[in-house]
């Protein structure tokens, strides 16, 4: 999954998770780019990936659908913006199970 150019890693919130039956990843970073072009991004870059969008009080989330990867892994993309002048959040995740 590519990192969005410019995006700023917020490293309290990113983890790694391996157990002798699972593995996740996710890496959160935020950006000042509007949530559509960050959206824009990933569904030219990661072929199949697709969002489904939310709105609610200045509040706007957009989930990817969960895609396999050639390591029989589950990525996915979350956007979220709080307010209208609030970064975006974008949570990048990668999983299996064994």
């Amino acid at each position: 999954m590519p990192i969005y150019p410019g995006a700023t890693l917020v490293s309290d919130r990113s983890f790694a998770l391996k157990t002798p039956n699972e593995e996740l990843y996710t890496g959160v970073f935020t950006s000042n780019d509007s949530i559509d072009t960050i959206a824009k991004f990933y569904t030219e870059r990661v072929k199949g990936l697709e969002f489904n969008k939310s709105e609610n009080a200045g509040a706007v989330s957009m989930f990817s659908k969960e895609l396999f990867d050639d390591r029989k892994g589950k990525q996915s993309v979350t956007l979220l913006r709080k307010s209208a002048d609030a970064p975006v959040e974008i949570s990048l995740a990668w999983g299996k199970t064994k």
